[in-house]
Formats: C-alpha cells, sequence, structure tokens
C-alpha cells in the first residue's frame, strides 16, 4: 500500500504486524472463539496476525487492525512477538497488564 505525504513523495505504509509467541491463561476452559471451545494452543496457532474476537469467560479481548480491545473498551496497540496472559483480574501483553474494564 502507497501513501504520498506531504511533499508529493510516494511511500510503503507498513502495516503493524504482530504475532503470539505464547498464550496462556488461568483457566482454559474460559477460552472460546465464535461460541466454540478453544485452548491457549490453538489461539497461538490458528489466530496469529488476524483479526479475531476471544472470549475468555464473560470478557471479550478484540484483536483488530493492529490494536486490541478489552470489553469493547480499553485499547493498546499491538507489535511484535507477544506474551498473551489472561487471568481473573486482568488481560497481560508482555509486561503490560490491562485490568479486565467493568
Amino acid at each position: 500500500k502507497l501513501l504520498v505525504d506531504s511533499l508529493g513523495l510516494c511511500r510503503a505504509v507498513r502495516k503493524m504486524a504482530w504475532s503470539f509467541e505464547e498464550v496462556v491463561c488461568e483457566d482454559e476452559k474460559l477460552l472460546s472463539v465464535d461460541g466454540a471451545a478453544i485452548t491457549a494452543a490453538d489461539v497461538k496457532a490458528k489466530y496469529n496476525g488476524k483479526s479475531f474476537t476471544l472470549k475468555y469467560g464473560e470478557h471479550t479481548v478484540m484483536f483488530a487492525e493492529g490494536s486490541i480491545t478489552l470489553n469493547g473498551k480499553t485499547s493498546q496497540k499491538l507489535e511484535g512477538n507477544l506474551h498473551l496472559d489472561l487471568s481473573s483480574m486482568a488481560c497481560c501483553i508482555g509486561d503490560s497488564c490491562l485490568m479486565w474494564p467493568k
């Protein structure tokens, strides 16, 4: 994809790339995608770099266009290899933890 900058020059637009390095969760029985139960290993294998919505119990984790959104409220940009850790208290991405918004 190309973008014309303010000087009239064409520049390549780099789409943010991300992938799961590791996916872990406190209780794997709470994971689902599109209403179907899924394992943490399946999330890593099937959804690397893709837009999708993951349910963790009553919580929603939406991955779309280079960002993650929790429960439709709290967002954070994604890039690189991610360590995703889901618990009853928070969603952690690498060393950054976001408490589940109400």
